[in-house]
């Protein structure tokens, strides 16, 4: 078996702590749209699509809306976001390995 050179990580929620900004963003939408859903029923439903959380919460109104000012909201609330400990030097460890790092998200 040949040694693996490429190692992909997902960015949200295993290189980045993003949920006080996902919380953030949410608290927005609620507030301005009159949505009663708790941010804890979207986070049940993180990993999906944007629009597949929204129709599992049976939020069908104005989704396009409700997409781009959670995008805003987060990118306005970035310093919300956090590394988890200990992501920097073992990206930096595995580069200085020998391997090619990336990383891969659905995100904006």
């Amino acid at each position: 078996m040949k040694e693996k050179k490429l190692i992909l990580f997902d960015l949200d929620g295993v290189l980045v702590n993003s949920k006080n900004n996902m919380e953030s963003s949410w608290r927005e939408v609620q507030i301005k749209y009159s949505i009663t859903n708790s941010f804890d029923q979207y986070f049940l439903h993180i990993g999906k699509p944007f629009h597949e959380i929204m129709k599992a919460l049976s939020i069908d109104d104005e989704f396009n809306k409700i997409e781009k000012l959670y995008c805003e909201s987060s990118l306005n609330r970035m310093d919300l976001l956090k590394f988890y400990p200990g992501v920097k030097k073992n990206i930096l460890n595995l580069k200085n390995n020998g391997y090619l790092v990336g990383i891969v998200t659905s995100k904006d």
